[in-house]
């Protein structure tokens, strides 16, 4: 973790300044800097709207491996879970930057990183902001599709902890890296932080160890399935005339080429996908439907990806995906 935890400190100390300001009424600003060494840095500055989704997905094209900078103070729910779900997927590591409060659809995205960081200024609240929307038209809903993004993420545990409701979060419900660490949210330091700290300042005790949270049965992702030298099915995971694995195993892959509010907006034509790619329609459980293709091995996927957007057979923003959200095969 090295790299990554000097990347992080840099990003913190540095970008965090730069965004202060940033963010508009219409939404978050959304920008990706590469980086000479370690993974890119994508900045969410601003509160997240609708929309922010389909925006973050393409400042991460094509992107392997990425720190996600939140700078709150918070936003659309479900956008922030469509872009939590691409840093879950991806493995991304988030972290909220220095004087940033995070809460609602930042603190939502934010949860989702596989490593994540907090500035020792930082503060991180759950409340939610429960207004109603065509998506979760009514709290029930919500919570409903939040506790399902909750356990995607491995975080069903939080979910007691979650308060829903339209006001801004009280003052003591903003949440020290170390309270947050105490919730159950494993809050990572940076070795940076460490290496520079003074002997004359405190420094903040490091965060105690998550705790196991309980998969709810039938979630867990199934066993890889060995390849045979000779053949190779067109679905590897699956034998002839079985249903399709939506939740793959960890070596194997989707790609998503589009997502929509609704199973009617997926595209049916369009796609110039080669005769041996079927395309499959999924709901998710954060309420979404979703065309994708597959699966692949974890070691061809992005090239494959990167093959058939040259070749214009899909969407520039496809992305990767485990499954693990898809519930259940629609067409």
């Amino acid at each position: 973790m090295p790299r990554l935890t000097c990347v992080i400190a840099a990003s913190l100390a540095t970008v965090g300044m730069a965004v202060a300001s940033a963010g508009t009424a219409d939404g978050a600003l959304i920008e990706r800097l590469e980086t000479l060494a370690g993974p890119d840095v994508v900045m969410v500055a601003g509160d997240i709207s609708p929309g922010d989704d389909m925006e973050f997905l393409s400042a991460v094209e094509g992107v392997e491996s990425a720190v996600v900078l939140f700078r709150g103070p918070g936003g659309d729910p479900i956008a922030a879970m469509n872009i939590g779900t691409v840093i879950a997927e991806r493995e991304y590591a988030t972290a909220i930057v220095p004087d940033s409060r995070c809460a609602s659809g930042c603190a939502l995205a934010w949860l989702a990183g596989n490593t994540r960081f907090m500035a020792p200024d930082a503060r991180l609240s759950l409340t939610v902001d429960d207004n109603p929307t065509e998506a979760a038209p009514s709290t029930a809903a919500l919570g409903g599709l939040v506790r399902n993004y909750l356990r995607d993420i491995d975080l069903t545990a939080l979910y007691p902890a979650i308060a829903f409701q339209a006001e801004a979060p009280a003052p003591e419900t903003w949440m020290t890296r170390t309270a947050a660490a105490d919730a159950g949210i494993k809050v990572e330091i940076s070795a940076y932080e460490v290496e520079t700290a003074e002997d004359s300042v405190p420094t903040e005790p490091a965060p105690a160890p998550e705790p196991e949270t309980e998969r709810e049965i039938g979630t867990a992702e199934p066993a890889p399935v060995a390849e045979t030298a000779d053949t190779e099915p067109s679905n590897p995971v699956t034998g002839p005339g079985e249903p399709i694995i939506l939740a793959l195993p960890s070596d194997m892959r989707w790609l998503v080429l589009e997502s929509a509010r609704d199973e009617a907006s997926l595209t049916r034509e369009g796609f110039n996908l080669p005769a041996e790619m079927d395309l499959i329609r999924v709901k998710t459980r954060n309420g979404m439907y979703a065309s994708a293709i597959g699966p692949f091995p974890l070691s061809q996927v992005d090239q494959t990806r990167r093959e058939l957007i040259r070749g214009g057979a899909i969407p520039r923003d496809s992305y990767i995906s485990t499954g693990k959200g898809f519930v259940e095969q629609i067409d």
